[in-house]
């Protein structure tokens, strides 16, 4: 181990430390990082809807009939996908979201990424559900009960 850490040019270490870039990411603007033609605010007709977060927070909401895949699980699959259906993917804030939905573009697939993440999913829900109360089961259980 310690042959190997004095390998490490150290000057290097230095340079590149000094010459680092620090983001605030309490400040940052995740939309303004997202390509435009990657973001959509509202779930096509028949569009598969996936949920790229942890298996607990999918329990505990989703957008109703949506499922769940692991991000990096998507990333390394997704070729195998259908290619004739379109693909809606959330995330937390919609970055891990909006590199799926890129990478598929690039593919040839029709995939977004929906604008503002989670958040913006859940605004989308509380529109949608109006006065119906049919409807309640998009909302999360916090903001239902």
């Amino acid at each position: 181990m310690r042959g190997e850490e004095a390998k490490i040019d150290l000057e290097a270490v230095a340079q590149a430390v000094a010459a680092r870039e620090i983001i605030d990411l309490k400040a940052f603007d995740v939309a303004a990082a997202i390509d435009p033609a990657l973001a959509i605010d509202t779930i096509p007709p028949g569009a598969a809807v996936v949920d790229l977060r942890a298996p607990d927070a999918y329990r505990a909401w989703h957008w109703p009939g949506a499922e769940q895949r692991d991000y990096f699980a998507a990333l390394r699959g997704f070729a195998g996908w259908p290619r004739d259906r379109r693909w809606v993917f959330y995330c937390e804030v919609g970055l891990k979201s909006a590199h799926l939905a890129e990478k598929m573009q690039q593919a040839g697939f029709q995939a977004w990424n929906f604008r503002g993440g989670l958040k913006e999913m859940m605004a989308l829900a509380e529109r949608e559900r109006g006065s119906d109360p049919a409807l309640a089961a998009l909302l999360a259980p916090a903001l239902r009960d």
